[in-house]
């Protein structure tokens, strides 16, 4: 099996924070995506977010962008990490995602303020399977796109809950379903940018 390591940028720092050793102080109560490089660097070790089954042949707008937004996991060193999740004891982030932060993301994917309704800031590995809301998690998908996987997320939500599947078969699931959406003629969409 490929795996795909994610070694080049801060953005792989914060997506491996699952494993990470930091110090940090009682006060803290955020953690900078710059602290997170500096304090971690010589003790990163690599969580491995799998690599779809099949190659992605499509690119932004219907994917995230695998430099922009690899995916991240909670950790219980998240500021937004609640509890640890089912028989699998997988943490838990709840849903915090700061207005200027999604602004930041708009910009960062070249989406205009014009065309921003037709858009909504994703999780990549959503919450629900243990996600992280750090910004290398989110994107901005197109509400067309979000429309093909239907009830997708909330289907892997009850089978982890119910301890049918584990969290390393969702997390398999979920890349390769955002990864390879199910379009026949890209031409056919129409995105505002």
């Amino acid at each position: 099996m490929v795996v795909r390591f994610f070694k080049s940028s801060f953005v792989a720092v914060l997506a491996l924070s699952l494993l990470l050793p930091l110090s940090l102080s009682a006060s803290t109560t955020a953690i900078s995506d710059e602290a997170l490089l500096a304090d971690s660097q010589p003790l990163f070790q690599i969580y491995k977010i799998p690599p779809p089954q099949q190659p992605p042949t499509l690119a932004f707008p219907f994917i995230p962008d695998s430099q922009a937004t690899p995916g991240s996991l909670c950790s219980k060193r998240d500021p937004d990490y609640k509890q640890d999740r089912y028989a699998e004891k997988i943490p838990y982030c709840g849903r915090n995602v700061a207005s200027s932060l999604k602004r930041d993301i708009y910009d960062d994917y070249g989406i205009s303020s014009k065309c921003r309704k037709e858009y909504t800031i994703d999780h990549f590995i959503p919450l629900a399977i243990g996600g992280s809301n750090r910004r290398d998690n989110l994107w901005p998908e197109h509400k067309s796109v979000k429309a093909l996987r239907q009830n997708l997320e909330m289907d892997l939500y009850n089978e982890i809950r119910n301890g049918t599947i584990s969290q390393a078969e969702a997390l398999k699931i979920i890349v390769e379903a955002k990864l390879n959406p199910p379009v026949q003629n890209p031409s056919e969409f129409d995105f505002c940018q």
